[in-house]
């Protein structure tokens, strides 16, 4: 670890209204926390400042939380290859409806990787990414209802004829 980036992390969070917190020993990256309206800013910062340059993303991943608020929590997860750092960014977007999908900004324009890490989140919990080109479905038919990944899926009983849902 290079304590010596530290303050350039701090002043990034601030300039881009972020959380920064910290060093995780256990994992090897660094951590920052941010709401949707400050994390395109903060990724695209993370991407093209000469002293961050994360040129590969790693891979964007969901998680459904049920509480203290049902949620969405997007965590990126960033490396600069020639920089040597490794960054984790975690983003939660609250539940208010359960018809509305939580949204969150693209950044396939900035990692082409993203595409494929934003369809499959977008179908498998239920997000919408701003300014995605093509969230056309990655894994899943076309017609399949419910976001599997969410804690609150419930598997359809048929689909197409075939049994979907066993019990033990």
């Amino acid at each position: 670890m290079d304590s010596s980036i530290e303050p350039l992390f701090l002043d990034l969070a601030q300039k881009t209204g972020t959380d920064f917190t910290g060093f995780d020993q256990t994992s090897g990256y660094w951590e920052f926390k941010s709401d949707v309206i400050h994390l395109r800013s903060l990724l695209e910062n993370l991407y093209m400042d000469n002293s961050f340059w994360c040129d590969f993303l790693q891979s964007i991943s969901g998680e459904h939380k049920q509480a203290p608020l049902e949620s969405i929590v997007l965590h990126y997860h960033l490396e600069s290859l020639t920089r040597s750092l490794k960054i984790h960014v975690a983003c939660s977007e609250n539940i208010v409806e359960a018809s509305i999908k939580p949204t969150f900004p693209s950044v396939s324009d900035l990692w082409k990787a993203a595409d494929w890490h934003e369809r499959e989140s977008a179908e498998l919990f239920g997000i919408h990414f701003e300014g995605h080109p093509d969230l056309r479905k990655l894994l899943l038919p076309n017609d399949w209802q419910g976001f599997p990944l969410r804690k609150d899926y419930q598997a359809q009983e048929r689909y197409h004829g075939l049994k979907i849902k066993y019990e033990k």
